[in-house]
């Protein structure tokens, strides 16, 4: 099985799960038994899902376009309304996203006739690095989507 998503990092490609520094460009495998929250490496099928991780974290975030395979196990936190988060015993890191690439992924959602409050709301509360311009440039006023508490 093979998982397009996206993964969040520390600063410099640094994960959280197994203390690593990963490359773009490159593929890396783990030995650990995959499971959900436990073992592998973790990402998520759409980008604002990966930053409920690091909404603990004071600093900057990477993200990247990745592509999990091997040994691949979907998890969810169905209380709070994330899904098609996995684990995966390879990843490849595809690229690391600029602001802006960031930015058109949500600037284009909510242009959409079908667009999704809680995937714009779960962005704009988690993403650390939101500007007056930012909001701008999504055609949006800062404070116009709340997240749901449930």
């Amino acid at each position: 099985m093979t998982v397009k998503g996206f993964k969040a990092f520390l600063p410099g490609l640094k994960t959280l799960e197994q203390d690593m520094i990963l490359e773009i460009g490159k593929a890396y495998h783990t030995d650990q038994t995959v499971q959900f929250e436990k073992g592998g490496f973790h990402f998520c099928k759409r980008l604002e899902d990966t930053l409920h991780y690091f909404s603990y974290y004071d600093c900057p975030i990477d993200i990247c376009e990745v592509i999990g395979y091997g040994t691949v196990v979907e998890g969810f936190h169905d209380y709070y309304g994330y899904y098609d988060m996995y684990a995966s015993s390879d990843i490849k890191i595809v690229k690391k996203l600029s602001k802006i690439e960031i930015l058109n992924i949500y600037k284009d959602l909510i242009q959409r006739p079908d667009w999704n409050y809680e995937r714009i709301a779960r962005f704009l509360h988690y993403y650390p690095e939101l500007t007056e311009e930012d909001y701008q440039y999504l055609g949006i006023k800062q404070g116009s989507f709340k997240l749901r508490y449930y």
